[in-house]
């Protein structure tokens, strides 16, 4: 595996290529499988393939490069377990979420594991399903592949199916529990017959019993017996976890008594509490050239056969990969990084202003200077400051005019994934995400256009979005433990917690009149409260997937939502009937924004930014950039620009004016 750079003539990339050390390759099932892989990709717990071909019979793969390394690193890190139960379960529902998608297009992966499951920040994404199936072995030819500390008694015998996927799952979802295997047999004779034969290691009793039931069916020896699909083990999980999660004592290495009432949660049994949920989940240019500069993984031995082809691709120009050509150059950069990574204080003090770089190209000029994924970017009301912040853990303000950056802030320790300006601009609402599920969130004073004094200073788990009222007096708060809260901007007091949220929460947004609250996420359906009372007003039904990005209008008339089903739906924020559907061919949905007169909006997804007209719904203009994917988007004031973040780290400023 190297990392290598995708370069165009507006951004360059980070990607991952993959050259598998085969003498024996089934060239027509790699084409098979490539295409299968470019299928499942579009959804975020899924590691997308960029592009894959052979040349002279060497399979080269180019993928997405997942800088946050593997979930096996991630154990390394954290004393190989999760830090909590509460911690364990989300990494759990984010892999059953990316193996509801695989198994719906009909991949099974095989050969699930920590080594391949990739992390945006705490996000999951499962990586090489299929590619080590149909690379052959001059060995032996047998159908029993995978790793066998992992694989169900069946794997032995060359049988495979979704319920394969099912028995790796709970073994990844034990292990995150208590940082060992269920069969902890060392040699391979051993663990053999203790899959076949034996029952697993008992979990922790002071594990849920809800939980460990979960487990229990997900490592059934019989794979009729196991979960039927991901999406009702993802179900049955969800509901298991509404008990209070007990805490691990990190340096004691044991679990913290829990509360006597676990077992008896809402005066309901365990059995009962998984039970009760019993509706269906599903989850739903120029020619590039590239640049080795480090392997991503220990390089490998080339066979002959590979190191001809290497050598080729080195003496000469590359290799052609669909409509583009990949140049290798292949030398060492010993990481070198056009970013530099100044500490900061979480006092908020500007810091020395890290290597930046602002590029013009025809109506888009790109910001430079995060070192990782932009999650969240935000324009001031005055249309001179654009906000940003990214997995890196910095937040950028950069002048919207010159593009030249005018502070970086450092949380250490912590990704930055969402950012909100008040109304006025004079206060920002910043959400971090910390190791084990640790988040905080800040609310920063920017009246004289630069973040100073910090107003409020808040740990709140498992932040995946933030968003500010009007009036800078309240300020919202969704996780991924499907809670949404309302907090006092000045005493830091818990406001409302907003009734029927119970998934996971992905975005929020306020109505301009502060007296609404819209959210959504995972559960397919878009929510509107009441912010004062916290009493659910409406539930807007009629996506297929779950819900990236919410937006209320300027003028407080409509809702829109963006979904990974390929649609934006505008909703009517009063009676909750539906306004409009748009939609286009591959548009999985992660951001929306409206105009500041409401007229138009914005959505945007893995590589392209549609902008409607929201009265009729016509199609007004389509921005593409095949070279990243966009993960964020908003509106200058002036309606003139729109503002992207993305996956590459660059921040894109689109000029609109006078297009159609």
């Amino acid at each position: 595996m190297w990392l290598a750079e995708k370069r165009t003539a507006i951004t360059t990339t980070k990607v991952a290529i993959k050259i598998p050390n085969d003498e024996d390759v089934d060239l027509e099932a790699v084409r098979q499988e490539a295409s299968l892989w470019v299928h499942a990709s579009g959804h975020p717990n899924v590691l997308p393939i960029i592009d894959a071909d052979i040349y002279e019979e060497q399979v080269i793969i180019v993928s997405e490069y997942a800088p946050d390394g593997s979930l096996s690193n991630w154990l390394e890190k954290h004393g190989g377990r999760a830090s909590s139960v509460e911690s364990a379960v989300e990494m759990t529902l984010g892999i059953l979420a990316g193996l509801e998608h695989l198994h719906e297009r009909g991949i099974i992966h095989r050969d699930l594991k920590p080594d391949n499951i990739l992390l945006q920040r705490e996000t999951p994404r499962l990586a090489d399903f299929g590619i080590a199936r149909i690379l052959k072995t001059t060995s032996q030819s047998t159908a029993a592949t995978g790793t066998p500390m992992y694989m169900p008694p069946e794997a032995f015998d060359g049988k495979r199916s979704e319920q394969t996927d099912i028995w790796s799952v709970g073994v990844i979802f034990y292990r995150l529990l208590t940082g060992r295997f269920p069969f902890p047999q060392t040699d391979m004779t051993s663990l053999l017959s203790a899959i076949i034969t034996k029952q697993p290691e008992p979990l922790p009793e002071l594990i849920p019993e809800s939980i460990r039931i979960v487990i229990e069916r997900a490592l059934k020896k019989n794979p009729n017996e196991r979960y039927k699909s991901a999406s009702e083990m993802r179900r049955d999980l969800r509901n298991a976890s509404q008990l209070p999660a007990p805490v691990y004592n990190s340096e004691a290495k044991t679990i913290n008594s829990l509360p006597a009432a676990i077992s008896h949660a809402q005066g309901q049994s365990p059995q009962e509490l998984i039970a009760r949920d019993t509706s269906p989940v599903t989850t739903p240019a120029p020619k590039p050239s590239f640049e080795a500069q480090q392997p991503q993984r220990p390089p490998f031995q080339p066979t002959s056969k590979s190191n001809r082809a290497l050598w080729f691709i080195v003496l000469l120009i590359g290799i052609s990969i669909t409509a583009g050509i990949l140049f290798f150059a292949f030398k060492d950069k010993s990481g070198a990084s056009s970013v530099n990574q100044s500490n900061v204080s979480t006092n908020a003090q500007s810091l020395p202003t890290p290597e930046s770089s602002v590029k013009t190209e025809g109506q888009v000029k790109t910001l430079t200077g995060h070192s990782k994924a932009v999650s969240s970017v935000a324009v001031s009301s005055n249309g001179q400051v654009i906000i940003s912040g990214s997995a890196d853990g910095t937040i950028k303000l950069w002048d919207s005019q010159t593009g030249a950056l005018t502070q970086t802030l450092e949380e250490a320790g912590n990704e930055v994934v969402s950012v909100a300006f008040s109304a006025d601009g004079k206060l920002v609402a910043v959400g971090l995400s910390g190791s084990g599920g640790q988040g905080t969130a800040i609310i920063f004073d920017n009246s004289l256009g630069k973040l100073g004094e910090v107003r409020q200073k808040m740990t709140e788990s498992n932040i995946n979005t933030i968003a500010i009222s009007p009036d800078g007096q309240t300020f919202a708060i969704g996780n991924l433990s499907g809670t949404l809260k309302l907090w006092d901007t000045v005493s830091g007091t818990l406001m409302q917690r907003l009734e029927g949220q119970d998934v996971q929460t992905r975005s929020v947004a306020f109505s301009p009149d502060g007296k609404s609250v819209v959210g959504g996420g995972y559960g397919n359906t878009v929510k509107i409260w009441d912010a004062e009372t916290g009493a659910l007003k409406r539930t807007l039904s009629g996506h297929s997937n779950e819900i990236a990005a919410v937006a209320f209008s300027p003028d407080g008339k409509t809702v829109a939502s963006g979904s990974f089903d390929n649609t934006v739906r505008l909703w009517d924020s009063e009676t909750g009937a539906l306004k409009q559907t748009l939609t286009a061919a591959d548009f999985l949905v992660n951001a929306v924004a409206f105009s500041p007169d409401s007229k138009l909006v914005a959505g945007g997804s893995n590589r392209k930014v549609l902008v409607w007209e929201t009265q009729t719904g016509v199609l007004r203009q389509t921005m593409k950039d095949d070279s990243t994917s966009i993960n964020t988007i908003a509106y200058s004031p002036d309606g003139k620009m729109i503002v992207i973040g993305n996956a590459d780290g660059t921040v894109k400023l689109l000029s609109i004016s006078g297009t159609k």
